[in-house]
């Protein structure tokens, strides 16, 4: 078969939104870029630097410096709030799959009593929220204040994530179901075995979505941790001391200069190593993002 000529216009339009997508891209991955770089860079001779970095700025014998990673490694609250970080993410994320799924699996049946109005109540929930007082009362209320609880439980999910799963068993054929409730399967058999492997897609962007969205959470850590439990923080908000307030207490410098000096280097070190681990998960799911969400949309 012969492929049809392209017309200059249409070769025109295609140069042109690939250009768009490009410096769209590049406007993205720069900050990050001199981000790393400044990190690379020598610290002292940082200080003196006001433009954007392509490369880092090394020291007299032209090597690149690590000092600003060794400087946070050794600060022995980044690696405890990784920790807690990981255990946020991953009990939240799995909590609220769960979560989030069971509720999809009930909603998306046809044969539910009450359907529309119970999908009525968990749309109200993307619009209109408790407010952060009442929520804050509740929280303290039910003990879960200065407790790894307080940062898992109340926020592991919400209704766009049931949405999203919901839309995504629709697209399955009924027919599914109904042949194995024909055939005596209960209905944990029937959510366990055939529709959950068959909404993979669905959960593993409702997953990312939510890991995402935990790993950078410190707004609930500072309502509910407070000074007295630093041993309870997540890494956001020790970063943010460290970004925000440029808190270095307790962070030791080399060569017995003071920490100050190398601030900088240590702040562009902590973005990097904030981001990273997300940076390195994403590639391994963004196969599913597509399909899941073309077809996990919010339907009319």
């Amino acid at each position: 078969m012969v492929e049809a000529k392209k017309s200059p216009s249409f070769i025109i339009q295609k140069i042109c939104v690939y250009g768009a997508l490009a410096a769209i891209s590049l406007i993205c991955v720069l900050p990050f870029w001199h981000m790393i770089m400044e990190s690379l860079s020598d610290p002292l001779e940082l200080t003196a630097n006001k433009g954007f970095l392509w490369l880092p700025i090394t020291d007299l014998e032209g090597a690149w410096s690590f000092d600003s990673y060794k400087i946070i490694f050794s600060f022995g609250r980044i690696w405890r709030s990784y920790l807690n970080t990981v255990i946020y993410t991953v009990s939240a994320t799995a909590l609220g799959l769960v979560i989030s799924a069971m509720a999809a699996y009930v909603l998306s049946r046809r044969d539910l009593m009450f359907k529309k109005p119970l999908m009525i109540f968990f749309l109200i929930t993307l619009f209109f929220s408790g407010g952060l007082i009442p929520t804050y009362i509740v929280v303290h209320s039910l003990g879960l204040a200065n407790t790894m609880l307080a940062l898992i439980i109340p926020g592991c999910c919400n209704a766009f994530f049931m949405i999203l799963i919901k839309n995504g068993m629709d697209a399955l054929p009924y027919e599914y179901y109904e042949a194995a409730r024909i055939d005596g399967a209960g209905h944990w058999f029937v959510f366990t075995k055939i529709i959950l492997p068959l909404t993979g897609p669905f959960m593993a962007v409702t997953a990312l979505f939510g890991a995402v969205g935990h790993w950078n959470s410190w707004v609930a850590a500072s309502l509910y941790i407070n000074s007295r439990h630093p041993e309870l923080y997540p890494l956001q908000l020790v970063l943010r001391d460290i970004l925000v307030n440029s808190n270095v207490q307790g962070i030791k410098g080399p060569s017995g200069l003071p920490i100050a000096f190398y601030l900088r280097g240590i702040q562009a070190a902590s973005v990097v190593v904030g981001s990273l681990p997300l940076l390195i998960i994403y590639p391994f799911v963004q196969k599913y993002f597509e399909k899941g969400i073309v077809l996990g949309g919010v339907k009319g």
